[in-house]
């Protein structure tokens, strides 16, 4: 799986590239294994996809039957709540932090189950008990997705 994923990125990007991307792993029957990424990193795309790859995917490895990889293409900081409401959960993603204690937390671009923006907001919230004064940016991605 590791060569594939590779071979994959590699089809699209530069060795030298220095991607924000996230890795969603499937079963045979679409059930989502796990799903786990980077918004930042100085790491060039094959040592950065080691990484991952050793430390999250290889866990799953045998149960995958899809691989769905999103790379981050743009993120924008979002500080007008009303605009961020605004924005379609099929075409844009949702990263949550709170700068004070570092807790974050990220729902991809369209998520299963996701219908707005505000169930996005909501679900961040509960499922990494987000609390405070939280920052909010919004993302698109390029999703490539491929059976094992």
């Amino acid at each position: 799986m590791l060569d594939l994923i590779k071979t994959k990125l590699l089809s699209f990007y530069n060795k030298t590239d220095k991607l924000w991307l996230f890795f969603s792993l499937f079963d045979a029957n679409n059930n989502l294994l796990l799903s786990n990424g980077v918004l930042t990193t100085d790491k060039a795309l094959p040592e950065l996809v080691e990484i991952l790859y050793h430390a999250i995917l290889e866990k799953v490895e045998k149960s995958t039957k899809v691989v769905a990889i999103d790379i981050v293409k743009e993120i924008q900081l979002q500080p007008d709540i009303q605009k961020l409401l605004t924005l379609s959960p099929k075409e844009y993603g949702i990263f949550m932090i709170n700068k004070q204690t570092n807790i974050s937390g990220v729902v991809l671009p369209d998520t299963q189950g996701i219908t707005d923006i505000k169930w996005a907001l909501g679900l961040l919230k509960q499922k990494y008990n987000l609390t405070g004064n939280v920052e909010i940016s919004s993302f698109t991605t390029r999703r490539i997705a491929f059976q094992i």
